[in-house]
């Protein structure tokens, strides 16, 4: 839901559906999105299975939690840049 709502937030910041129709740098955001979303999906599997639930408790506790703030840091900075 979360890489829904961030290329959502993209397209609306390019304009799109409100003052035209193209999406600029399609490509680039496209493979942006598709590069996020395997990496959610490779870092909550790692944090799945080799989370020690006596010591970690929360997600963002762990190396994949980190790597998941600095990912979602990354995405909104270019959500600035547009």
């Amino acid at each position: 839901a979360y890489i829904a709502f961030f290329y959502l937030l993209i397209l609306i910041a390019q304009g799109y559906g409100i003052s035209n129709q193209n999406i600029n740098h399609n490509r680039f955001l496209f493979s942006f999105i598709l590069i996020i979303g395997i990496a959610y999906i490779s870092l909550f599997i790692w944090d799945g299975v080799g989370r020690n639930t006596a010591i970690i408790l929360y997600l963002y506790e762990s190396i994949p939690g980190i790597i998941i703030l600095i990912l979602r840091v990354f995405a909104f900075s270019l959500f600035l840049f547009y």
